[in-house]
């Protein structure tokens, strides 16, 4: 299921949503080229996604129905300028949920170690969007539905932090800082 869309500077397509495979559903992320067609070239600079246009991340437990709702593209400086796809959504377990892919598509583990962060900001946690401001600052906004609203920052992340969140009544805002 696709749920967000971007487009790179070189014209090839980033979807983002949920994949249904091994676990009930897993955060998603493909590459098409400008035509449409899934991008499966099996060699960079054109494709990867280990050659079939797309791979996928399970960040919530084992049952977990997780969707990735909202896509940003972010470019880490002393790397060559290279461009990472940053997907956001939420996990079955209602917490919200981060990821990074390199360029070609593979899980970046150089984000959090597993390539993911989640965070539990009260009750149940709906992210609705993603960006990346010019101090590289990954931002997701969402909704929270039940429970009470606190703020949460992710645990034992070396080089990654919850910078700044804030809480409404309803909804949330955070910042991580890489």
């Amino acid at each position: 299921t696709a749920n967000a869309v971007a487009i790179q500077a070189d014209g090839q397509i980033v979807v983002a949503g949920q994949y249904r495979g091994i676990y009930q559903g897993d955060l998603a992320v493909a590459r098409l080229l400008p035509d449409g067609d899934l991008n499966s070239a099996p060699v960079a600079p054109a494709g990867n996604f280990n050659g079939t246009g797309m791979n996928y991340i399970h960040p919530g437990g084992a049952e977990s129905d997780d969707s990735a709702r909202a896509i940003a593209f972010q470019t880490i400086a002393g790397d060559g300028a290279a461009q990472r796809i940053v997907i956001a959504g939420n996990t079955g377990d209602g917490l919200a949920a981060v990821a990074r892919f390199t360029a070609s598509g593979d899980v970046d583990t150089s984000f959090n170690s597993v390539g993911y962060v989640t965070n539990d900001f009260g009750g149940s946690n709906a992210v609705a969007g993603v960006a990346v401001d010019g101090s590289n600052n990954i931002a997701i906004v969402g909704s929270v539905f039940g429970g009470q609203i606190y703020e949460a920052a992710p645990a034992g992340l070396p080089g990654l932090r919850l910078s700044a969140a804030s809480n409404t009544t309803d909804g949330f805002l955070a910042v991580y800082s890489v």
